[in-house]
């Protein structure tokens, strides 16, 4: 059995981006596999899709991609910004079908930081 890849593409936009969620590629049409610096009024958005061998794995329907989610800009209230809601990923490379230990967390000066195992 081949061992379940995640792909992740990327988009600057000044709103939620238009994606063809059922898009059975590497990256879809008009997105970046890496990440790119947003413009003036944009945010970066970020979806992620799911690949085994030469099979694309459903999220749920027919859809490849996962919906969008912003990753970056409007949440701050202030230039040097505000705590706020914000998104922390964590992602862990096993080799087992067993879900990896959730990691330890540190906050330092009000940034949580984390030390996986």
């Amino acid at each position: 059995m081949y061992p379940i890849n995640y792909l992740w593409a990327y988009k600057a936009s000044e709103s939620t981006p238009a994606l063809d969620m059922t898009e059975e590629a590497l990256c879809p049409t008009g997105w970046s596999q890496t990440p790119v610096t947003p413009g003036e009024n944009q945010d970066l958005y970020m979806t992620t899709a799911r690949k085994q061998g030469s099979t694309y794995l459903k999220w749920s329907g027919s859809s490849v991609w996962s919906l969008p989610v912003r990753i970056s800009g409007g949440g701050g209230t202030s230039d040097t910004g505000a705590d706020g809601d914000g998104y922390n990923y964590i992602y862990c490379l096993t080799t087992t079908e067993n879900r990896p230990n959730l990691p330890s967390t540190i906050t330092v000066d009000a940034i949580e930081q984390y030390e996986g195992t």
